[in-house]
């Protein structure tokens, strides 16, 4: 049998109201509510095998995937190719990865591999399994309650 590949494809936590930030979009912090999802998440995912956290350049993903890190005992690294729009390429990233990332892309390869991505709250997450040539063996969502 091949090995399987697992990703944790994370949305980050909620941020601060755009039209309500004077900044630029990719500068817009977490909320309180959104540090309290990204550690109820990191409880959530505390089984899991996770061997690196990578983040969007966006500051409320780098904010989340510290969260995750810490609890991981990792460090958190960004990723360009996480930007809100921008196609996540998997093949990047290695097995055991946490990608944080945006609400848009998350969908967007979530339908590239052919999962029906019913939904995705803020700081909650999908777990991808890939087999060795790709495709999806299982895909399961992970909501916390801090919503």
């Amino acid at each position: 049998m091949s090995e399987m590949r697992v990703y944790v494809l994370v949305r980050h936590g909620h941020a601060m109201d755009a039209p309500a930030f004077k900044g630029p979009s990719r500068e817009r912090p977490l909320t309180e509510r959104g540090h309290e999802q990204a550690r109820a998440l990191a409880a959530l995912l505390a089984g899991e095998r996770i061997t690196a956290v990578y983040a969007s350049p966006a500051l409320r993903c780098q904010q989340t995937a510290e969260h995750l890190a810490k609890a991981f005992g990792l460090t958190m690294e960004i990723r360009q190719g996480l930007l809100e729009g921008r196609m996540i390429a998997l093949d990047q990233h290695e097995s055991g990865s946490v990608l944080v990332a945006h609400g848009d892309n998350i969908p967007a390869l979530l339908a590239e591999l052919r999962v029906k991505c019913h939904e995705l709250d803020t700081a909650c997450a999908w777990r991808v399994e890939l087999t060795a040539e790709g495709t999806v063996n299982a895909a399961v969502y992970i909501r916390h309650d801090g919503h």
